[in-house]
């Protein structure tokens, strides 16, 4: 329930809540004090969680708009893919905030769809916290915050309106060719495309 509140990945939340039962249950016979210390575990992560939330919450509402660009994506020792549809990447931004702060490069970890990995030049809205410049979260589209660069058709890394198969299958072989995907990825994400 707690983990539901968040719109990132929060496995974390999850091994808690699907484990935690089962460790009360099962140490109650040896320990009978064991409930006890599951509670406090689950009440302390309950507590960190929401205040990461309301950290996160302040963010978005009263950060520092910027703009993110790719220079980098980096290469993973291995890849993690969720779901076969989401993959993480980390990768090199160059921030340029509103508030005319020279520019300045900090990493950047996101979890992204399968052939919609973002490359080299594309450009993320984000929200930058005004005490740490290298903590700073994207905005989400779909809430009311204004975007803060307009980018040309095609450079950033979300996907247009209802692209034709045939436009899917070209960027994900753009993709591939510049190694952005390994072939696992790109075969896995061209099956995707091709089911619709």
């Amino acid at each position: 329930m707690v983990a539901r509140k968040s719109t990132s990945m929060n496995v974390v939340g999850w091994l808690l809540a699907s484990t935690m039962p089962f460790v009360a249950d099962w140490t109650v016979p040896v320990a009978p004090w064991s409930p006890a210390a599951v509670l406090l575990v689950v009440g302390a992560y309950a507590v960190w969680f929401y205040t990461r939330l309301d950290r996160s919450d302040d963010l978005q509402h009263n950060g520092i708009p910027a703009t993110g660009t790719v220079l980098e994506v980096k290469k993973p020792l291995m890849n993690t893919i969720i779901n076969d549809v989401y993959i993480r990447r980390t990768m090199t931004l160059r921030i340029q905030r509103a508030d005319g702060t020279p520019p300045y490069d900090a990493k950047y970890s996101g979890t992204f769809m399968l052939g919609e990995i973002p490359g080299p030049g594309a450009v993320f809205n984000l929200r930058v916290d005004p005490r740490n410049p290298n903590h700073f979260e994207t905005v989400d589209e779909s809430t009311d915050a204004e975007p803060v660069a307009t980018t040309p058709q095609g450079s950033t890394w979300l996907p247009r309106d209802d692209p034709t198969i045939t436009e899917q299958l070209q960027q994900l072989d753009d993709m591939h060719t510049r190694g952005a995907l390994t072939d696992d990825e790109f075969a896995a994400a061209k099956q995707r495309v091709l089911r619709g």
